[in-house]
């Protein structure tokens, strides 16, 4: 089975980090979170789930999830913001994926969004 590093960047993401990180367990074999200097309880949420924990003054997004890339060690990365969850069904499709002989080097995964209270599927091309 192929391993996977998750990456995540943060900046007080207390309210949505343990959900995040608790729907890719048994998914990810290695979690790298790049943080801006949290000052509520990101980091203490991110070392109870074992995460590799590096913290960088954020320049811009790009970067942080560059850097961030940069220090996973898997082969295979998936890169989750703070207040996304990964479903099962998805989880177990990546799993999938990965493991097939006939797998690709990279994958789009479609978004739905909840905003306002009304879900939207988004689909980037």
């Amino acid at each position: 089975m192929q391993d996977i590093s998750l990456i995540i960047i943060t900046h007080n993401s207390g309210s949505t980090l343990e959900s995040c990180l608790k729907s890719v367990k048994g998914l990810v074999s290695e979690i790298v979170l790049v943080d801006d200097y949290s000052t509520d309880r990101t980091l203490e949420i991110a070392r109870a789930h074992q995460a590799k924990v590096i913290s960088k003054k954020l320049e811009s997004c790009a970067r942080q999830k560059q850097f961030a890339l940069e220090q996973a060690g898997q082969e295979w990365v998936f890169l989750l913001d703070s207040d996304e969850v990964c479903p099962p069904e998805l989880a177990r499709e990546i799993k999938k994926k990965i493991n097939d002989e006939n797998s690709r080097s990279a994958y789009r995964i479609p978004r739905k969004n909840i905003y306002l209270g009304i879900l939207l599927t988004i689909y980037i091309f």
